[in-house]
């Protein structure tokens, strides 16, 4: 089982945002809040999944319905805590995708984001405490299938997946991505 205070201690951050992103999971993990229920706001843990082709020269981005960007796949963890096991049920909700595996052993990045308010949910505005893991399909079919949460989805090369997401954390995570490839 994927133990998220382990995996935070062990995470190699790659710049400030995602040092004080760590710090600040760890103190609100440890504060015995239900952090992995959505309904304990102002926050709650999510989990990520940023999924690659087979030969790791591609990255499928999703046209996030809700928030209208371009963003890798993800969401709430719903009571629980295994963040790992989170991000690869939301890959297979939102992609339609079930071959693939974990790149790599542990937290690929780390993002604390504000989610805006929402009319049509009924939510106010909260932050996201996100725990992002990284996957490559196990074969070459790379046949996705759009859920209601997405607009769109579109496999990129790295200057194009930069182009659709601009700066912050998601180009941190491609840049990432680019320097394992």
């Amino acid at each position: 089982m994927f133990d998220l205070r382990t995996a935070l201690t062990r995470h190699t951050p790659m710049d400030d945002k995602e040092a004080i992103d760590r710090g600040a999971m760890l103190t609100f993990l440890a504060s015995g809040a239900p952090c992995f229920d959505r309904t304990h706001l102002p926050g709650h843990f999510t989990g990520s999944a940023l999924l690659v082709n087979r030969d790791g020269s591609r990255v499928l981005l999703n046209h996030h319905r809700a928030l209208n960007v371009w963003l890798q796949f993800g969401g709430h963890a719903d009571g629980n805590a295994d963040l790992l096991d989170v991000a690869a049920r939301e890959l297979v909700e939102e992609s339609g995708f079930s071959a693939f595996e974990s790149v790599m052993d542990g937290i690929f990045d780390l993002d604390i984001h504000p989610i805006p308010y929402s009319l049509k949910r009924g939510e106010p505005a909260h932050l996201h405490y996100d725990v992002r893991f990284i996957f490559r399909l196990k074969n070459d079919d790379e046949n996705f299938a759009i859920s209601d949460e997405s607009i769109d989805m579109r496999w990129c090369s790295y200057d194009d997946a930069i182009a659709l997401t601009g700066p912050g954390s998601v180009a941190r995570m491609l840049g990432k991505w680019r320097a394992l490839a």
